[in-house]
């Protein structure tokens, strides 16, 4: 039982942990400077349009949201080479294969070994 209590309090460190570290990478700084531009002239006869707070701190979240999944991305193509579903299947398995074969000639070693003893 005590792992239990160990474990969900862990869930809660990691969590406040996650929410901490992603409300510091939406970098609200550049947001409110964003929103110090209201108008923005258009083309057509001069006319203004303006743009709430809201729209650019949507806009630049967003923008935000989509830079750390490209990051996460690439990082997993680093380690993942051509990363599509069925090709990361066929790594894996390749992979597990590899691992098998490697355990199958240590074994087959160890026991020439013993014979030969």
């Amino acid at each position: 039982m005590d792992t239990f209590s160990e474990e969900y309090q862990l869930y809660w460190d990691i969590n406040k942990y996650i929410q901490n570290d992603e409300l510091a990478s939406w970098e609200l700084d550049d947001d409110i400077s964003i929103c110090n531009t209201n108008h923005l002239n258009l083309a057509n006869g001069g006319a203004e349009k303006s743009m709430t707070c809201d729209d650019n701190s949507n806009i630049a979240a967003e923008r935000c949201r989509r830079k750390k999944l490209n990051d996460r991305l690439l990082a997993l193509r680093a380690v993942v080479p051509n990363i599509t579903k069925v090709q990361i299947f066929k790594w894996i398995k390749h992979q597990q294969s590899r691992m098998l074969s490697a355990i199958y000639t240590n074994c087959k070693s160890k026991s020439e070994e013993s014979r030969k003893i």
